[in-house]
């Protein structure tokens, strides 16, 4: 979201199109998950507090998991970073993914189960593949995969997803996946 400090209309907070200078302010989005969206008023306040003193604008990431409270960050640098102990959790075919406000995740949940269930239908007899994760950002297929093939190897170029990654290898238990940051 674009958060914007006016003259004129004080704070606002809202989608602003690519290559364009006006914004289109809200106070709700009915395609947000519903946290994220009757969180909003409470955003552009914790916006405005947060800016720093002749700063008028910033964009702003807004993320939940599955349960606990929305997290936010956009203001100064590294706010996007969150310590593992905070990351965002969402349960997906019973294996719990772990995710940062400065990694991609898929916003929305209600296709990630049957996704993987499509993709799980794929594997099914492929016991001894190797299955390669290429972009595999915090590791969402491989993870969720990982119990029907012999080895998973996902690559991820973006630093902070590579971390998220190896958290979940972790916490998830899995000894046949493995995470390599580089590029596709």
């Amino acid at each position: 979201l674009a958060f914007v400090k006016t003259k004129k209309r004080g704070a606002l907070i809202g989608f602003q199109p690519l290559g364009r200078k006006f914004l289109i302010p809200i106070d709700q989005c009915a395609i947000a998950r519903k946290e994220i969206s009757d969180f909003i008023p409470q955003l552009k306040e914790l916006a405005e507090e947060a800016l720093p003193a002749g700063y008028r604008n910033a964009n702003l990431v807004v993320k939940a998991g599955d349960t606990g409270p929305v997290r936010w960050g956009g203001i100064g640098r590294h706010s996007l970073e969150l310590p593992d102990s905070e990351y965002l959790v969402t349960e997906v075919h019973g294996r719990r993914i772990y995710h940062s406000l400065n990694t991609f995740f898929q916003a929305n949940f209600s296709i990630l189960n049957p996704m993987i269930a499509s993709l799980r239908g794929l594997l099914a007899g492929e016991s001894d593949a190797l299955l390669f994760d290429l972009y595999a950002g915090v590791g969402l297929f491989g993870i969720t995969l990982a119990d029907l093939v012999a080895k998973v190897v996902m690559i991820e170029e973006n630093k902070a997803a590579v971390r998220a990654a190896r958290f979940n290898i972790l916490k998830n238990e899995l000894r046949n996946v493995t995470v390599e940051r580089g590029r596709v």
